[in-house]
């Protein structure tokens, strides 16, 4: 039993780097499997629908459930007091999971307008990790730990992430033409 609980406790204080990880594993083994390697916004696709089901999808709904339904814990856990708000926080969390799992196979417009939500969403709550660092000397595992720079690095991967789809989209549609460059978007 004991065992089992420190399991529990080691996964959900890492959710957030499982939950990448997994969003990698997953996007390697739809590469491998289509065979999609020299086409770079194909592999860019791939990456970003796995990303925003695991990372985006996942990630918030746990987070969703620890803050709408373990509010008090969430709140000891960030070293915070517990406040109505986490509840509210918590749904908010609910809908970028919604978002996530719904931009899994959704258009590129929409999974990067998920990506960009989010990216703001995420610098916001580092922004606040940061005040109470700052007033409030809160260096908790909970406000400074993983997920304080997890808030500021992830805005990061998104914003790259955009930026790649783009690019690399715009490199293989330089060599179409017309008609077919208009269907080329998914």
């Amino acid at each position: 039993m004991k065992m089992l609980i420190m399991v529990i406790v080691f996964i959900t204080s890492n959710i957030t780097f499982i939950l990448f990880a997994l969003s990698v594993i997953f996007a390697l083994i739809s590469i491998k499997l289509k065979n999609k390697y020299s086409d770079k916004a194909a592999v860019m696709d791939i990456i970003i629908s796995w990303y925003l089901f695991f990372y985006i999808g996942v990630h918030h709904l746990f987070s969703a459930v620890m803050l709408i339904f373990f509010g008090h814990t969430a709140a000891e856990f960030a070293g915070w007091p517990f406040s109505p708000f986490a509840n509210e926080v918590g749904f908010a969390n609910l809908s970028y999971a919604i978002m996530g799992f719904i931009a899994f196979k959704a258009s590129r417009p929409f999974q990067s307008a998920v990506l960009m939500i989010v990216a703001f969403f995420l610098l916001g709550a580092f922004c606040g990790h940061l005040y109470q660092i700052i007033v409030a000397h809160n260096f908790t595992s909970g406000n400074f730990g993983l997920y304080f720079w997890c808030d500021l690095i992830f805005p990061f991967i998104n914003f790259i992430f955009i930026y790649l789809r783009y690019k690399f989209e715009s490199d293989k549609n330089k060599n179409l033409t017309g008609k077919d460059r208009l269907f080329s978007e998914r």
